[in-house]
């Protein structure tokens, strides 16, 4: 966290976990043990640790933050936060927000030193302390040798209410000089030992100077405290039988040591009067849980586990008004497109709707700020906020959008063009207006963006089926030559997300439909692959009138295997296919004429895989003239493109 804005996205986010299980460890407060009530904290503690983000639990804080910093601060960056705890700023403050993140600063580093001072004198102060009798050694090797536990160096303190363990490397069992010490008080201290329970002492430290302004989280840090010294009452309940156990509760009312409660390093951390009745309560239920509770703890923390550590980042981008765009602006920057296809997804339905808040998803991070910043001077200017996109004519947007011949460039860079219908009003059935538009995608930062890389282009056409087979759209090629014919095998690719939804039930008169859903997916995936191929022979001879009749038959050859066996075409003019690839044509030939031959094609849909990304790179194929074979050949990709 290097600004305030990071800081308060973090301390609401983690209290918005601790508020969600502080309201389950109420509703199963007498169900739940002291070692599950204990355990549930982790999740906290997981939430603390891994950077925020735009996650959110309970209530969206990173959102408002976001809008609140962009309204009183003009800037329309996403606040970046790589680590959960506070870090120096890059520059120094030049804003009141600035100056403020600097105070909270200086605070969490003096609490810090505070507790670390604190420690470091209580250390010193025990060396003065003296060697404890012999009868209290055997006291300790007598508890060791009990309860199969080991003991560590222990000194005798004046003035001590009751013992406890300082330090978390070379640790003292600190016992008081001038009264009796309980052998469960033992036990208890000892258990401390066994189980590290200081280094917890020094992580709720650790969180109380991260979120030392956030009295909830100060509670909550009292909380862990008393769960934990409830979880070591419970072991050393454990451990004892029937009279003893009565006899440590009443034992347990002369351990609240105020002098050193919640002393950092040591294991009187929470040990306080305050709590005793809430560990003595606890003492009470021993046992008492309902069987079956410890299945039902780990299924309860696992299924919390994921919506408190990580929450939902669902955010509504429509909006009505200034104050609802300033949320939608920042819930758009909050919202990373996680795969290829949300990038397209975002980018296609920000054309189709002229949606400028779509397009900041698919953005890069400056044109997100440029983008954001826009929409609310148009806004304050009466203007429509919504995006100028360039393009003449407005789209279609029942129609959707295509992404062709999606090609990749690199690990994290694709290329592909994207098409989509027209909305212009003054087209006819006979002729369509279509515009295309060629795309990048790339990661960028942990997230996937479009870049156009060229202008729209407006096509106008008579036959139109975007979905596969239009040929006025670029085309993969493959080329090879032979007996004064140059063949071309084009290929064109269309990969779809289903954003098809039934928009009606099946009734007596009408009969269900479906459209086109507009609204955005930053997470879509491919569902399914359209690939259409026809081919091509061109004369490049003298005397085409000596050709009568040509026919071509061509299939994918992967490489590192055999020549594939092709179909011979047959005698009559017409086209073939197969769903692996494969295709057959034949065409008669008339004299004087054109020495370009469409010989058709044929393509099939499938779903997505990884393979769909990969354009052919090899085609065997049989040329034949005047219905024989005149040569065999191998079809390789004409200069790379969309």
């Amino acid at each position: 966290m290097r600004d305030i804005w990071a800081f308060l996205i973090v301390t609401l986010t983690v209290s918005g976990v601790a508020a969600v299980l502080l309201i389950v460890k109420w509703l199963l407060k007498d169900k739940l043990s002291p070692r599950w009530q204990f355990s549930a904290w982790l999740v906290v503690l997981l939430a603390a640790l891994i950077p925020v983000g735009s996650r959110y639990i309970l209530f969206d804080w990173p959102l408002v933050v976001e809008a609140v910093k962009s309204l009183l601060t003009g800037d329309y960056a996403v606040t970046k936060i790589l680590a959960s705890v506070p870090m120096l700023p890059e520059a120094a403050p030049s804003s009141a927000a600035d100056w403020i993140f600097v105070i909270y600063f200086a605070g969490a580093v003096l609490l810090f030193a505070h507790y670390v001072f604190s420690y470091v004198r209580l250390r010193f102060f025990l060396k003065k302390g003296e060697t404890p009798a012999d009868a209290i050694k055997t006291q300790i090797k007598q508890v060791e040798e009990t309860y199969g536990l080991q003991c560590c160096k222990a000194v005798m303190v004046p003035n001590l209410e009751s013992a406890f363990v300082c330090g978390l490397f070379r640790p003292i069992l600190v016992l008081p000089e001038d009264r009796d010490t309980n052998e469960k008080v033992l036990l208890h201290e000892m258990l401390h030992l066994k189980y590290w329970d200081v280094t917890w002492g020094w992580v709720i430290c650790l969180f109380r100077c991260i979120h030392w302004c956030n009295p909830f989280l100060w509670y909550c840090a009292n909380r862990v405290g008393n769960d934990l010294e409830s979880l070591c009452d419970q072991r050393v309940l454990e451990r004892l039988e029937g009279e003893q156990r009565r006899e440590y509760g009443r034992i347990l009312l002369s351990m609240a040591n105020e002098k050193y409660a919640r002393a950092p390093g040591t294991s009187s951390a929470a040990n306080g009067g305050k709590n005793i009745r809430q560990r003595i309560e606890a003492i009470a239920r021993f046992k008492r849980y309902p069987e079956g509770m410890t299945l039902v703890s780990v299924c309860v923390l696992i299924v919390l586990m994921n919506p408190i550590a990580y929450g939902w980042d669902a955010r509504s981008l429509e909006y009505h008004g200034a104050i609802q765009m300033q949320s939608a602006l920042a819930a758009a920057r909050l919202t990373d497109c996680t795969t290829l296809a949300g990038a397209a997804d975002c980018y296609g339905k920000a054309l189709l709707r002229n949606e400028r808040v779509y397009r900041i998803l698919c953005a890069n991070d400056q044109e997100r700020e440029e983008i954001a910043a826009e929409m609310v001077r148009r806004s304050q200017q009466d203007m429509p906020p919504r995006w100028d996109s360039g393009m003449p004519k407005s789209l279609d947007p029942s129609e959707g959008y295509f992404v062709y011949n999606l090609q990749q460039k690199s690990q994290e860079h694709y290329e592909a063009l994207m098409a989509f219908h027209s909305g212009d009003p003054t087209q006819t059935k006979e002729t369509m207006v279509i515009y295309s538009q060629k795309v990048a995608f790339r990661k960028e930062n942990g997230r996937w963006i479009t870049e156009p890389l060229e202008e729209m282009h407006r096509l106008e056409l008579t036959d139109v089926n975007l979905r596969w087979n239009c040929r006025a759209l670029p085309a993969y090629r493959l080329v090879a030559e032979a007996e004064d014919f140059r063949l071309t095998l084009n290929f064109q690719k269309n990969f779809e997300v289903d954003n098809w939804v039934q928009s009606s039930e099946n009734g007596p008169i009408f009969s269900a439909s479906t459209h086109f859903n507009l609204q955005p997916d930053p997470n879509a995936e491919f569902d399914a692959v359209y690939q259409f191929s026809w081919a091509t022979l061109t004369y490049v001879g003298e005397d085409m009138d000596a050709v009568h009749q040509v026919g071509i038959s061509y299939a994918p050859w992967p490489e590192n295997q055999e020549r594939p066996q092709l179909n011979a075409p047959g005698a009559e003019t017409g086209a073939c296919s197969s769903s692996d690839g494969a295709c057959w044509a034949n065409e008669i030939l008339q004299k004087g004429r054109d020495p370009v031959i469409d010989l058709g094609g044929g393509g099939y849909n499938g779903p997505f895989d990884a393979s769909s990304l990969t354009m052919p790179q090899r085609y065997a194929a049989d040329l034949y003239i005047n219905g024989k074979l005149a040569a065999q050949l191998t079809v390789l990709p004409e200069e790379e493109g969309i």
